[in-house]
């Protein structure tokens, strides 16, 4: 009999599992691979590079950007708004439209998250982070698992909208992006506790604007 034991916090295993275990790492592709990847696949060279820097490595989010023509360019151009506002070392006035197109880009995740979760899209197609299969409780009402299996892809676009953001000020200044961290963690938690998205979305734009959080 052969266990196969999935983790990613290998560290809370009691040290008897961990002694009789064979330690197999999995880590994400390398960018140039994945875009290679989608290239090979008939992806437009610029869509492939674009798409492998948002997805860092995970095949199943690159692919996710490529499911609407609209996912990436939206992506893309709103990403490449923020960083050229931070370079004018905007107030938080400045930042909200920032603000109000990262939850209209969140809603296009949500979109196509709940294409994916109804079936509309093969599940063979690609596999997400946030997919998991259906499952139902006896005597629940159905409408009921469904309202609440939708407020948490809404809390799962955002995220992602959130990364990608992230991710961005990275690009433009590795440094900014060290030090924005600890505000996107505290968004995140906010996510956790159910507030509504465009509170945590001014929180984090505010914090940015007052820290005085810049790209080169």
């Amino acid at each position: 009999t052969l266990f196969i034991l999935v983790t990613d916090q290998p560290s809370l295993l009691l040290p008897t599992i961990l002694s009789r275990s064979l330690r197999v790492r999995f880590r994400p592709e390398s960018e140039a691979a994945l875009a290679q990847w989608l290239r090979d696949d008939g992806v437009a060279a610029s869509d492939a590079e674009n798409a492998a820097f948002f997805a860092q490595g995970r095949a199943g989010i690159a692919r996710f950007f490529l499911l609407e023509k609209e996912l990436l360019p939206k992506t893309t151009a709103v990403m490449g708004k923020f960083t050229g506002m931070l370079k004018k070392q905007p107030s938080a006035a400045g930042l909200y439209p920032i603000g109000d197109a990262l939850l209209a880009l969140a809603d296009l995740y949500h979109d196509a998250m709940v294409r994916v979760e109804t079936g509309d899209v093969p599940q063979t197609y690609y596999l997400l982070p946030w997919r998991r299969a259906a499952s139902g409780v006896g005597g629940e009402e159905p409408e009921k698992l469904a309202d609440e299996r939708r407020r948490e892809l809404r809390r799962d676009a955002l995220q992602l909208a959130l990364d990608m953001l992230l991710l961005a000020v990275w690009r433009a200044n590795p440094n900014a992006a060290a030090a924005s961290a600890p505000l996107f963690g505290e968004a995140t938690s906010m996510l956790d506790v159910n507030l509504r998205e465009e509170q945590v979305v001014d929180y984090l734009l505010v914090g940015m604007a007052g820290a005085r959080i810049t790209s080169p």
